[in-house]
């Protein structure tokens, strides 16, 4: 009878050990594919930002350096479309402007699938926000106006264990310090 106990016991213990292992070595496995799905969404939305800024800097002469003033001029400012028909470079022909204004939502996001408001967070993170800076900087002594948009690692990656990656990383588009629009995926 004790036999029986001692068995069922060690039957137990190894099966709670083989789970416990599968567990640790899955784990990193796991973050793996679950990294290279999150990284691909945090960058789809730094380019769809890096886009709403260009946008932004083509209506107000600079980039916006909070996402309440881009989203509320993404939202309610409006582009000048000016249609020319005609050959301007044909003095023969009579030549039609026609200027129309459209929403600058209507032309920024119309095949993102997402609404304006959503720019401002960081996909997977339970509502957390992008950091968002915009500056004007002397390159090369000429004034250029810079901005940039960035996500941490531990806010991407918040319901994972911070063994398997570095906290203080980030994913970012845009620099602060330099001329750069590029991200630092690419």
């Amino acid at each position: 009878m004790k036999f029986n106990y001692v068995k069922i016991l060690m039957t137990l213990l190894v099966l709670g050990t083989g789970f416990y292992l599968f567990k640790v070595i899955n784990e990193p496995i796991r973050f793996k594919s679950d990294e290279k799905e999150r990284r691909a969404a945090v960058i789809d939305r730094l380019k769809e930002i890096r886009q709403a800024q260009f946008y932004y800097k083509d209506l107000k002469s600079h980039f916006a350096d909070n996402f309440d003033s881009l989203i509320y001029t993404l939202t309610y400012d409006t582009f000048i479309v000016i249609r020319v028909m005609g050959n301007p470079d044909d003095t023969n022909q009579v030549i039609r402007r026609d200027t129309s204004y459209i929403l600058a939502r209507d032309s920024v996001f119309t095949a993102a699938g997402h609404s304006v408001e959503d720019l401002q967070y960081i996909p997977y993170s339970n509502k957390k926000k992008f950091f968002l800076d915009a500056d004007v900087i002397e390159s090369n002594k000429v004034r250029v106006h810079v901005f940039q948009a960035s996500a941490l690692y531990r806010d991407i990656f918040h319901d994972r264990d911070t063994k398997l990656f570095d906290k203080h990383r980030s994913i970012s588009v845009g620099s602060l310090t330099e001329a750069s629009y590029a991200g630092n995926w690419e």
